[in-house]
């Protein structure tokens, strides 16, 4: 390793040279990428925070025409989206975890809903409250 390097250039390099072995095998088959699985693990990714506030949410929120009068899609469709949002905010959700969910996670008489979890996230049960 070279000295004075961080961890972020080196991946840059490493990054660079993939890609131009990746370039050279499109005109050359036989060519071998020496650095195809080369990545130095530790480095820290950021996060970005405090992008929104939860008031301005609440605003979106409420904002969003759940009415079949005020959009010109039809009401159920309306009332899908603002269930959808309603999940995005006020009980944390992810895309990844609305696409994952399914009818049958649903327990409208309870009162709840199973999220299911996967390798990144644990599974968990969320009370429905009314807003």
């Amino acid at each position: 390793m070279v000295t004075g390097n961080s961890k972020k250039l080196i991946n840059s390099k490493l990054r660079s040279i993939r890609n131009f072995y990746e370039y050279l095998q499109k005109e050359n088959a036989n060519i071998i990428n020496p650095a195809a699985n080369l990545v130095l693990k530790g480095v820290r990714q950021k996060l970005p925070s405090n992008i929104i506030d939860f008031t301005e949410l609440e605003n979106i929120y409420q904002s969003y025409p759940s009415k079949a009068g005020q959009v010109k899609t039809n009401g159920n469709r309306s009332k899908r989206n603002k269930v959808t949002l309603g999940l995005l905010v006020y009980q944390g959700l992810t895309t990844e975890e609305l696409h994952q969910l399914e009818p049958e996670h649903l327990k409208l008489k309870q009162g709840k809903i199973h999220v299911p979890g996967n390798r990144k996230r644990n599974g968990r049960t969320l009370d429905l409250q009314p807003c």
